[in-house]
């Protein structure tokens, strides 16, 4: 399991909240916004960061066709919007 599901797996399996599904670092715009703060300030450890999440985002793109998401799933503005009522 990844990390950043251990969220979702507190709500779901201690709180017994079955609806919302988090994944709060499955989102595509974090490595948009890293790259262009990267632009405006250069820090070794911001690059590492969106290295390391756009790394992570090869798991998932893997996901995101596997589990035959809404093409805004893995959005987390999306998901915010739809305030986190499951993952489609």
């Amino acid at each position: 399991m990844d990390a950043d599901h251990l969220y979702d797996c507190y709500q779901r399996y201690i709180k017994g909240n079955l609806t919302k599904t988090y994944l709060l670092l499955h989102g595509w715009e974090y490595s948009i916004v890293g790259l262009g703060a990267l632009l405006v300030y250069y820090h070794p450890v911001l690059l590492a960061c969106i290295l390391a999440h756009l790394a992570h985002l090869a798991h998932v793109v893997t996901d995101h066709f596997v589990n035959k998401l809404h093409p805004l799933g893995y959005s987390i503005t999306y998901r915010a919007l739809k305030r986190f009522d499951g993952v489609s």
